[in-house]
């Protein structure tokens, strides 16, 4: 028998270490969203990125109140750019905040990223 009347009874009555895991799973598997939010606001026209794959997120500071649980977090995603076997994979780091509501249902909100720059490395030298 569940004694938690709602999601949020729930996470408040998990330890600081159970509730970081609970969270990191919760999050892990509504990622498909986050996904989504980031396509959302990719440009539509030119040579913009798709196929978007987050790869890593880091929670901050999770806060708990009666209705529900906010989420900081911090991710970084991988996508492609162009198309075809020249197609390049582009690195992007971003920010978003997850909302947990009283069902256990997460949404994302405040999503924000750019893309990072590809790395050069320096140049040695050595003449000609």
């Amino acid at each position: 028998m569940n004694r938690h009347s709602n999601h949020i009874e729930f996470l408040r009555d998990l330890a600081p270490a159970d509730l970081e895991r609970e969270l990191q799973q919760e999050l892990k598997d509504a990622l498909q969203e986050l996904v989504a939010s980031i396509e959302r606001e990719l440009p539509t026209v030119g040579d913009t990125l798709h196929s978007c794959v987050v790869d890593d997120f880091q929670i901050h500071q999770p806060t708990l109140s009666e209705q529900e649980c906010l989420v900081p977090l911090r991710f970084s995603a991988s996508a492609h750019r162009g198309a075809g076997p020249s197609k390049a994979q582009e690195r992007i780091a971003g920010r978003a905040e997850a909302v947990i509501d009283l069902r256990g249902h997460v949404q994302f909100r405040g999503v924000t990223f750019v893309e990072e720059p590809a790395f050069v490395g320096h140049d040695v030298g050595g003449g000609d």
